[in-house]
C-alpha cells in the first residue's frame, strides 16, 4: 500500500520480485516547533581506549534552551582552540587520542 504513495521512478525500480522483496518503504514523522524546540544529535559511543562517550550537538542558532551570550561562548566550539577541542574528539573517536588527560574548555570538562 505504501508503495502507491512512492514517486514513479520507485515503482519503476520495484518491477522485479526480489528487489520488491528487499525494499522497504514506511512513514515516520517528528513535530517540531521552531522558536521552541531544538533538534539535536546524541552520541552514545565508546572506544577502545575510552568507554561511556557521551556527545550532544546543538547548532549554534538554536534557541529551544535559553542560555546567556557568556554560556554560548563557552559551549559552542567556534573559536581556533574550539576548533582544537573537535579535532582532539574525533581523535577520540578514531582511536588516535594518545595524551593521558581530560580535555578542557573553557573551564569546562569536554
Amino acid at each position: 500500500m505504501l508503495v502507491s504513495y512512492a514517486p514513479s521512478f520507485i515503482k519503476s525500480y520495484l518491477n522485479s520480485q526480489s528487489r520488491n522483496e528487499q525494499f522497504a518503504l514506511g512513514f515516520a514523522t517528528s513535530t517540531y516547533v521552531p522558536k521552541e524546540e531544538t533538534f539535536a544529535t546524541v552520541i552514545n559511543a565508546k572506544s577502545d581506549n575510552h568507554n561511556n562517550i557521551k556527545i550532544t550537538g546543538l547548532d549554534a542558532s538554536q534557541n529551544a534552551i535559553k542560555m546567556s551570550d557568556s554560556l554560548k561562548s563557552k559551549v559552542f566550539l567556534n573559536s581556533q582552540e574550539g576548533r582544537n577541542v573537535k579535532v582532539q574528539v574525533e581523535q577520540i573517536l578514531n582511536n588516535n587520542y594518545t595524551k593521558n588527560e581530560d580535555i578542557i574548555f573553557n573551564g569546562l570538562k569536554i
